[in-house]
């Protein structure tokens, strides 16, 4: 079926999707990348990554903001021992700068690159982590976004572009539109059910925090975050699709994501955002100290961690965490901002059967800094890290049982002007064919109980454990 006879077969005027076809068909260099949009349905970014596939797949559903759904890759830009984040951010804003926008009847979407980094690179992967390295950023084939009430519809082109493939190109959009347009509701599918989770035994982890408590004793530093994986093994292969529809259902005031690179799944539901920057206004979330909503009932063993809001505010050992990240932040962001906004006092915020004591941190830069320059800046965080974040970091690389890979990384996105916004990715799981390494971490300082820290990992995995269908 021709372009326009399929157009016409969906009711559609012979526009958008001959707009497209002309637009590829442009002259353009070879180095230009051509980046095409047109108006698309609305719908959830999951419904799109069901017909896109699942390799080199990047799904994204902020709190709020536009929620993106990209797949393939036209250009990929990758971290290595062997260049800084700065030689990255360089490279980044080559590729950007290669990139022509079009869109029809005055559409305007900003080509944005998406990707992460590793919590702490420099260092051989494990096989499931491999694909992933030290971090990567790559500018998509196709790129769906959802801004409230409007969507669109992107594909990138290398170089120039015939006529036969553009052709092939207007008839991919007529069938991802068609899907967009389904009328029945995105429901996520069926998981697999339980076959096996294996947690790292109790006894394990309390050896660890003494140690942690020891080196803090000592003064060695005053924090530090301790993570955990638990491993699942399922009767059938996971799917990010459905994977991540599951984050989204569950966690709608979290940051839901989910990279499919090389048969490896990297996803999550992070209720704490890095930094947004906006021009020169930047946000970033100060969010530690943790407790149950109402007495729920932990994984693996623990014990129960049910604490009220109240007391919870109350708590000198939680407040004193959240304090640590409050001025880690402050302290990388004062001297850059011409204006710098903190709260006097934490506010509670729930986030289904959790809730954490959270900061919201504002600011306007004085210069025109990158959102990359500011996420090197301020990773780790002592949220996830600890303090001083370079003493926590090297006793982490020689005593922490398992590879964090990118989990309590950065994850996100940024366009050509530098803006962007990051989550840390925690709450988040690994996954490979049949089998995931699901993680979560807890903060250490000088009056922690271990038995209560590994109740507080529990919980914290229980999101990710439930969207795989399992139970914690």
């Amino acid at each position: 079926m021709s372009r326009a006879n399929a157009e016409v077969r969906r009711g559609r005027p012979n526009g958008a999707f001959s707009f497209l076809h002309d637009a590829l068909c442009a002259p353009a260099s070879a180095e230009q990348i051509t980046a095409v949009s047109i108006p698309a349905p609305v719908a959830p970014v999951s419904r799109f990554a069901r017909l896109a596939g699942e390799n080199e797949l990047f799904l994204w559903q902020p709190r709020q903001g536009v929620s993106r759904a990209a797949s393939g890759a036209v250009e990929l830009v990758t971290m290595s021992q062997a260049n800084s984040l700065s030689e990255l951010r360089r490279s980044c804003a080559a590729v950007l700068a290669r990139v022509r926008s079009v869109g029809y009847e005055s559409l305007v979407v900003t080509p944005v690159l998406v990707g992460g980094l590793a919590f702490c690179g420099g260092r051989d992967h494990e096989s499931a982590w491999r694909p992933f390295g030290d971090g990567f950023f790559l500018l998509p084939r196709w790129q769906y976004g959802v801004d409230g009430g409007r969507a669109s519809l992107t594909f990138f082109a290398a170089g120039s572009t015939t006529s036969a493939d553009a052709e092939k190109v207007v008839a991919q959009a007529v069938q991802l539109i068609a899907a967009l347009e389904a009328p029945e509701p995105d429901v996520p599918r069926a998981l697999p059910s339980r076959r096996e989770i294996r947690h790292l035994p109790v006894d394990q982890w309390r050896m660890l925090v003494e140690q942690a408590l020891g080196e803090i004793a000592a003064g060695h530093f005053e924090k530090v975050v301790l993570a955990r994986r638990s491993i699942v093994a399922a009767d059938r292969e996971f799917s990010s699709v459905e994977l991540f529809a599951h984050l989204c259902a569950a966690n709608p005031d979290c940051f839901c994501f989910a990279f499919a690179r090389e048969g490896s799944i990297f996803a999550g539901a992070s209720p704490e955002r890095l930094l947004r920057r906006v021009g020169r206004d930047v946000c970033a979330d100060a969010l530690a100290g943790t407790g149950a909503v109402s007495g729920a009932v932990s994984g693996g063993g623990a014990t129960s961690l049910g604490v009220s809001a109240q007391a919870l505010l109350a708590s000198e050992k939680n407040r004193r965490e959240q304090r640590f990240v409050v001025q880690a932040i402050a302290e990388v962001l004062g001297p850059l901002c011409s204006v710098l906004s903190i709260p006097d006092e934490p506010e509670v915020r729930p986030l289904g059967h959790l809730q954490h004591l959270s900061s919201n941190i504002t600011g306007r830069l004085s210069a025109d800094l990158h959102i990359l320059d500011l996420v090197a800046a301020l990773h780790p965080t002592p949220a996830v890290g600890g303090l001083p974040a370079a003493t926590a970091l090297a006793w982490l690389r020689t005593h922490e049982p398992e590879e964090r890979g990118w989990y309590a990384g950065p994850v996100g996105w940024f366009d050509a002007a530098g803006d962007g916004e990051f989550a840390v990715a925690i709450r988040s799981g690994l996954v490979r064919g049949n089998r995931a390494w699901v993680y979560a971490g807890s903060g250490i300082v000088a009056d922690s109980d271990p038995a209560g820290e590994y109740a507080e990992t529990a919980l914290k995995q229980r999101a990710m454990l439930q969207a795989l269908g399992m139970q914690a």
